[in-house]
């Protein structure tokens, strides 16, 4: 190394300094020249990236939009088809009945619903308003009274912010529909759950299957928002780009698909994304503006002009500092040799203040030398034969529970490309009595083509025994963590821990093949135990639950008690629905259980909601929605069953 700093001094100072200064003018130059090029390159890749995120992210918007508008319909849905349970009677004779219409309305001031109502199979209705008359939607008396759920387009009233949407259920008596079920809903009820969506310049607007709108922006960013009645008639006052036309999203939409386009009116632009809502051909649209895009594109570029700019000046500085350096290197070539002998004389006062052995392997030579002011001279050389393992070994200078460790390590001398900042702990004899060292190779380097290695022996003796405390409480913690996890009365995972755990292994299956399977089960007539029979035969019940869940699933398996009588388990890594269905039909035959107490005898079982990963959901929340709404359909049949979501 100091031959080549001494050659270097010698070319540079043949060059006169003229030549010098057009060589480092010559270098900027072409550095700012290639600066400039990735510059334009950079800011036109950037453009790209943002217009695709962009477009990305409002096909996610988009998709959350979607996900909230049909949570407030399922929710209609949902009260509409509990509130049957209130009614007095179901002879259709009293459905009319003064009682019913109060709980309807009820129902209604509770629910912010406009309207609650009951049709009977002639089409005879009386509602919370006091209006009776014959419905002349027929597609309403055709779906409800075969059981179906209605949902209607949307409804006029006459006033700007009160467009309704109508929602029926069946009323169902003994298998029988015999009436249904109705309210009006404002839309912009729904719509106002739209403010919780994280953008301001994102628009979004719903038509339904006839192309109406069920809502129609107010953004500011919205175009043509007051001049169309429909968004057919919309989407002809648009240019549109990559040979997009208003008929191919309207067969797109008749397809039931989804997609995006992008097009331009007058001077503005917008990106759009379009999704069924999965009501009623419904859809939904979500747009951003093309100018907010381009402005994002903008100001990356001139943040990167300004850095580019940034850096030719810092490049230019540093060829000066160069260029002024390399006129004294031969000053501090001189003082080098006074630098060695200064570091040499720094050396040996670090080794009479530290407990560490630093160490230098010579291969060529096969000698290792050790420094340390405890040895005579500072330094002791053994040959590398003298601390093979075998001898070590063979003199007790090593431990037993480090011999196989110091084999590996001493391995790695040999190779020609070495695992370097490896370390090992070992427990040597080597200054008197037994001692822990951290034994790491630091580096290597070459010497006339001669390979040298530079380590240390790190006293480790005082860590040792720390490491050794904070193993102790860390297993200490451990132990105390378990406990938390678990359900006091079952010993199964309780919620929060069932919960986390869940969520983990969803999270880290999300892009496996297998299928993951997510149960819910619900004791049927549980109930019944704790009224008759007492609580702690309820516990009793429910300990027996928790001792068959743990012997019928695998230990891999996550089984937890949510709370009461409801049970999830995770079945991991399923090949096919078959073999879950298997599992819950052994389930429910082991669940089916009878208990007696003083004469009195009940059967318990277990009705079973099941939804799978990643089809209906990667979270724990997700699946868990899916499994309940099965579990809601088996508990309202047959109980003691199970049923697998359908979407």
């Amino acid at each position: 190394m100091d031959q080549y700093l001494t050659n270097h001094l010698k070319l540079s100072s043949k060059l006169k300094p003229r030549k010098v200064d057009i060589l480092l003018f010559l270098l900027v130059a072409l550095a700012s020249c290639l600066a400039l090029l990735s510059f334009f390159s950079f800011n036109k890749s950037i453009y790209h990236s943002v217009v695709l995120q962009n477009r990305q992210y409002t096909k996610q918007l988009s998709s959350y939009a979607t996900q909230i508008f049909q949570t407030q319909t399922e929710q209609r849905f949902t009260i509409l088809e509990n509130t049957d349970i209130f009614l007095d009677s179901y002879d259709t004779k009293q459905l009319f009945s003064s009682s019913t219409m109060k709980q309807l309305t009820k129902i209604k001031d509770k629910y912010g619903f406009s309207l609650v109502g009951i049709m009977d199979q002639d089409g005879n209705t009386k509602n919370t308003n006091s209006l009776s008359s014959i419905t002349s939607d027929m597609q309403l008396f055709n779906q409800i009274f075969t059981g179906e759920r209605y949902i209607s387009d949307v409804i006029e009233t006459g006033v700007s912010d009160e467009t309704m949407i109508l929602f029926a259920v069946p009323i169902e008596h003994e298998d029988t529909v015999i009436a249904t079920l109705y309210a009006h809903y404002k839309v912009a009820n729904i719509v106002e759950h739209f403010n919780t969506l994280p953008s301001d310049i994102n628009y979004f607007q719903i038509i339904d299957s006839n192309g109406t709108y069920i809502t129609r922006s107010s953004s500011s960013h919205a175009l043509a928002k007051t001049s169309s009645s429909s968004i057919w008639e919309e989407l002809q006052k648009y240019n549109y780009h990559d040979l997009t036309s208003p008929s191919q999203i309207k067969n797109s939409l008749s397809k039931g698909e989804s997609g995006s386009f992008v097009f331009s009116y007058g001077d503005e632009g917008r990106f759009v994304s379009y999704q069924p809502l999965g009501i009623s051909n419904w859809y939904l649209f979500c747009a951003v503006p093309e100018k907010s895009i381009a402005q994002h594109a903008d100001d990356i570029s001139d943040t990167s002009f300004i850095l580019l700019l940034r850096i030719v000046l810092y490049l230019l500085f540093i060829f000066l500092v160069i260029f002024y350096y390399m006129r004294r290197i031969y000053q501090v070539i001189q003082l080098k040799n006074e630098e060695l002998k200064v570091y040499n004389h720094m050396f040996q006062l670090v080794l009479q203040k530290t407990n560490d052995v630093p160490f230098l392997i010579d291969l060529a030579k096969q000698q290792i030398t050790f420094y340390s002011s405890s040895f005579p001279d500072g330094q002791r050389t053994y040959s590398i034969k003298q601390v093979c393992p075998e001898n070590l070994k063979a003199k007790n200078y090593i431990a037993k529970e480090s011999y196989e460790d110091y084999q590996k390590l001493y391995q790695l001398l040999f190779f020609e490309k070495n695992d370097f900042n490896h370390s090992t702990l070992l427990h040597l004899k080597l200054l008197g009595g037994y001692t822990w060292f951290q034994v790491t190779l630091l580096a290597s380097y070459y010497k006339q083509s001669k390979k040298h290695m530079i380590g240390v022996l790190e006293n480790y003796e005082e860590q040792k025994i720390k490491d050794l405390e904070i193993e102790r409480r860390k297993q200490e913690s451990l132990n105390l963590s378990q406990k938390s996890e678990r359900d006091f009365l079952t010993g199964l995972f309780n919620r929060e821990a069932l919960q986390s755990k869940i969520n983990e292994h969803l999270r880290l299956t999300q892009y496996s093949k297998e299928m993951q399977g997510f149960c819910i089960i619900d004791l049927d007539h549980f109930k019944d135990i704790n009224d008759k029979m007492g609580h702690m035969k309820g516990d009793e019940v429910l300990q027996d639950v928790a001792h068959i869940l743990s012997h019928k699933f695998r230990k891999n398996d996550i089984i937890g008690r949510l709370g009461g009588d409801e049970f999830v388990v995770l079945i991991k890594d399923l090949s096919d629905v078959d073999e879950i269905i298997k599992l819950a039909s052994e389930i429910n035959e082991q669940l089916q259980i009878t208990y007696e107490n003083e004469g009195c005898s009940i059967t318990v079982s277990a009705s079973i909601g099941i939804s799978l990963a990643p089809k209906h959901g990667t979270t724990f929340d997700e699946l868990y929605e899916k499994a309940d709404l099965s579990l809601y359909d088996v508990k309202r049949s047959t109980k003691n069953s199970f049923r697998i979501y359908k979407s």
